[in-house]
Protein backbone atom coordinates (compact mmCIF):
# COMPACT_ATOMS: atom_id res chain seq x y z
CA UNK A 1 0.00 0.00 0.00
CA UNK A 2 2.73 2.42 0.91
CA UNK A 3 4.47 1.81 -2.41
CA UNK A 4 1.29 2.83 -4.24
CA UNK A 5 0.46 -0.63 -5.62
CA UNK A 6 -2.84 -0.76 -3.72
CA UNK A 7 -5.10 2.00 -2.39
CA UNK A 8 -4.65 2.82 1.32
CA UNK A 9 -7.14 0.94 3.50
CA UNK A 10 -7.30 0.98 7.29
CA UNK A 11 -9.61 -2.03 7.11
CA UNK A 12 -7.04 -4.02 5.11
CA UNK A 13 -4.20 -2.99 7.43
CA UNK A 14 -6.19 -4.02 10.53
CA UNK A 15 -6.94 -7.45 9.07
CA UNK A 16 -3.38 -7.99 7.80
CA UNK A 17 -1.98 -7.02 11.22
CA UNK A 18 -4.17 -9.63 12.92
CA UNK A 19 -3.17 -12.17 10.27
CA UNK A 20 0.51 -11.53 10.99
CA UNK A 21 0.04 -12.69 14.60
CA UNK A 22 -1.41 -16.09 13.78
CA UNK A 23 -4.72 -17.61 12.87
CA UNK A 24 -7.37 -14.90 12.51
CA UNK A 25 -10.69 -15.44 14.26
CA UNK A 26 -12.58 -14.43 11.10
CA UNK A 27 -12.03 -14.88 7.39
CA UNK A 28 -11.52 -11.66 5.43
CA UNK A 29 -15.04 -12.01 4.00
CA UNK A 30 -16.55 -12.40 7.51
CA UNK A 31 -14.50 -9.43 8.73
CA UNK A 32 -15.70 -7.35 5.77
CA UNK A 33 -19.34 -8.39 6.35
CA UNK A 34 -19.20 -7.32 10.00
CA UNK A 35 -17.80 -3.92 9.05
CA UNK A 36 -20.49 -3.45 6.38
CA UNK A 37 -23.24 -4.46 8.84
CA UNK A 38 -21.84 -2.00 11.40
CA UNK A 39 -21.75 0.82 8.84
CA UNK A 40 -25.33 0.02 7.81
CA UNK A 41 -26.47 0.06 11.47
CA UNK A 42 -24.80 3.43 12.13
CA UNK A 43 -26.27 4.93 8.95
CA UNK A 44 -29.75 3.88 10.09
CA UNK A 45 -29.21 4.89 13.73
CA UNK A 46 -28.04 8.43 12.95
CA UNK A 47 -31.18 9.89 11.34
CA UNK A 48 -33.42 7.99 13.77
CA UNK A 49 -31.65 9.82 16.60
CA UNK A 50 -31.39 13.30 15.09
CA UNK A 51 -27.83 13.11 13.75
CA UNK A 52 -26.91 14.53 10.34
CA UNK A 53 -25.16 11.81 8.35
CA UNK A 54 -23.34 14.50 6.31
CA UNK A 55 -21.80 16.15 9.39
CA UNK A 56 -18.37 14.64 10.15
CA UNK A 57 -18.56 15.54 13.84
CA UNK A 58 -21.94 13.80 14.10
CA UNK A 59 -20.53 10.74 12.29
CA UNK A 60 -17.62 10.54 14.75
CA UNK A 61 -19.99 10.86 17.70
CA UNK A 62 -22.22 8.11 16.28
CA UNK A 63 -19.21 5.80 15.83
CA UNK A 64 -18.13 6.44 19.44
CA UNK A 65 -21.64 5.67 20.66
CA UNK A 66 -21.69 2.50 18.52
CA UNK A 67 -18.44 1.34 20.11
CA UNK A 68 -19.34 2.13 23.70
CA UNK A 69 -23.12 2.06 24.17
CA UNK A 70 -26.08 -0.24 23.71
CA UNK A 71 -28.02 1.09 20.70
CA UNK A 72 -31.24 0.16 18.92
CA UNK A 73 -32.73 1.00 15.55
CA UNK A 74 -36.16 0.49 14.06
CA UNK A 75 -36.24 -1.60 10.89
CA UNK A 76 -39.22 -2.69 8.78
CA UNK A 77 -40.58 -6.13 9.61
CA UNK A 78 -39.94 -8.74 6.92
CA UNK A 79 -43.41 -10.24 7.37
CA UNK A 80 -45.33 -6.96 7.47
CA UNK A 81 -43.81 -3.80 5.96
CA UNK A 82 -46.29 -1.67 7.97
CA UNK A 83 -44.69 -2.83 11.22
CA UNK A 84 -41.21 -2.15 12.50
CA UNK A 85 -39.02 -4.12 14.86
CA UNK A 86 -36.15 -3.09 17.08
CA UNK A 87 -32.66 -4.28 16.20
CA UNK A 88 -30.06 -3.90 18.91
CA UNK A 89 -26.30 -3.53 19.11
CA UNK A 90 -24.25 -4.31 22.19
CA UNK A 91 -21.16 -2.20 22.99
CA UNK A 92 -17.68 -3.57 22.45
CA UNK A 93 -15.98 -4.52 25.70
CA UNK A 94 -12.65 -6.03 26.65
CA UNK A 95 -12.95 -8.90 29.06
CA UNK A 96 -9.75 -8.88 31.13
CA UNK A 97 -10.61 -12.22 32.76
CA UNK A 98 -11.67 -14.16 29.64
CA UNK A 99 -9.72 -12.20 27.03
CA UNK A 100 -9.70 -15.16 24.61
CA UNK A 101 -13.47 -15.62 24.86
CA UNK A 102 -13.15 -19.27 25.82
CA UNK A 103 -15.50 -19.22 28.82
CA UNK A 104 -18.47 -17.48 27.18
CA UNK A 105 -19.67 -20.40 25.12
Amino acid sequence: MLSGNKPLSIKEVAYQTELAYGQPYLSYQEFNNIINESVDFIKKWMPQNGYDIHNNEAVHKAIQKFIGEKLTIQIPSIENKNLSINKGHEPFIYDFIDYKGEKRF
